[in-house]
């Protein structure tokens, strides 16, 4: 049995594949370029073979064979009291803290190539010359400030919680690791407004980039909900190192080319980054809208100050018109899910080719197995 890629029109760079179904497969293996011999870890999930394309040329194409091997893990999760650490390569790439202290769980620190944590560390520490405002802003979370009425985004009086129930799965990989969780939104008064499944997968990728793949399933299990047009929320959202702020010398630039608050805040776009340097290393995360997501391109919510949130449901605010509102209604028993790639990276964002990035996202090569 062989495997075969098709770069088809785009060039392929650090792009992540699935093809299945399979079922009598080794317990170890990998795929062998039949070019060149080079190894590629894989590793089988729910059937689906998954291994990363490191580069493949527009039009060319690859084929692998399937071949025994002992594979090493290189995304290793460990679950600890109200923490699951993400282990890439031996050192500590972020941690899912979703306790009871926190009003909502988040990933923190969240390091890019080199170790060097590419978020904000206010509130959870206190660093020298970090901005200290929204202490909301935990590193990297999911929120929205207007879910039947409740605020599920800030921390003030009368705030909303999202409650840790239990994980359905926290796996290991020689490719990807990965956590699925199940999580209670509630109101002030502990009522349960809906239900949430997260899956946050983690890409054994080290450098130049890194890369998450974030899934958010919301469930009206309990009543109709209604996600309310506000500007104060994003399904995900970031708060980037201060060092990275626009006000700091920060780049914000989306897929339209759009530079700075200016030209980024509340509009749409299929990509949106926030580069510049930290500790003199030119670095910078872009989040990639999946084309499947409501109103794709979605609204940007991202401020010079290091605010970074898809938002696709404050549209009156983000086009100044209190007519045009982007209320979104989810009758009782549905659901809405929303997918996004995280990419950390050295450089800019057009030399780590996010636009490239995001091809391989919304339209993935061509994979065909030959029996």
């Amino acid at each position: 049995m062989r495997i075969k890629v098709k770069a088809g029109a785009h060039r392929r760079l650090f792009c992540p594949v699935e093809i299945g179904d399979f079922e009598d497969l080794p317990d170890s293996f990998s795929l062998r370029d039949e070019g060149n011999g080079a190894l590629l870890p894989a590793q089988l999930e729910g059937g689906k073979i998954v291994f990363i394309i490191p580069y493949l040329e527009k039009g060319e194409e690859r084929t692998y064979e399937i071949v025994e091997g002992e594979a090493e893990e290189r995304v290793e999760l460990k679950e600890r009291e109200n923490l699951v650490e993400i282990i890439l390569g031996g050192k500590v790439f972020t941690n899912y803290h979703f306790g009871a202290d926190f009003p909502r769980p988040f990933l923190y620190p969240l390091n890019a190539p080199g170790q060097i944590p590419i978020t904000r560390s206010y509130p959870m520490e206190d660093v020298e010359g970090e901005s200290k405002d929204h202490k909301h802003h935990r590193s990297l979370w999911v929120a929205h400030g207007d879910v039947n009425g409740v605020d599920n985004w800030s921390e003030e009086e009368g705030h909303g919680r999202q409650i840790h129930r239990f994980f359905r799965e926290i796996k290991s990989g020689v490719v990807r690791g990965s956590l699925r969780e199940l999580l209670d939104w509630v109101g002030t008064d502990g009522k349960k407004v809906l239900e949430e499944e997260r899956e946050i997968i983690f890409y054994a990728l080290s450098s130049p980039i890194r890369m998450i793949d974030f899934r958010v399933t919301f469930h009206a299990s309990e009543e109709d909900v209604v996600f309310g047009d506000t500007k104060e929320g994003g399904i995900i959202s970031l708060r980037v190192a201060s060092a990275l702020e626009g006000k700091r010398g920060g780049v914000i630039e989306n897929s339209f080319g759009g530079i700075g608050e200016k030209e980024a805040w509340g509009k749409r776009a299929h990509w949106c980054d926030y580069w510049g340097y930290i500790k003199g290393e030119k670095l910078g995360v872009a989040v990639l809208d999946n084309p499947s997501n409501l109103r794709h391109p979605t609204y940007w919510h991202v401020r010079d100050y290091g605010l970074f949130t898809a938002n696709p449901f404050g549209v009156s605010y983000f086009t100044n018109n209190p007519l045009n509102r982007g209320d979104y209604k989810l009758n009782k028993g549905e659901k809405l899910e929303f997918r996004y790639r995280l990419i950390i990276h050295k450089g800019s964002a057009e030399e780590a080719s996010i636009k490239q990035h995001f091809l391989n996202y919304a339209f993935p090569p061509e994979v065909v197995i030959e029996r």
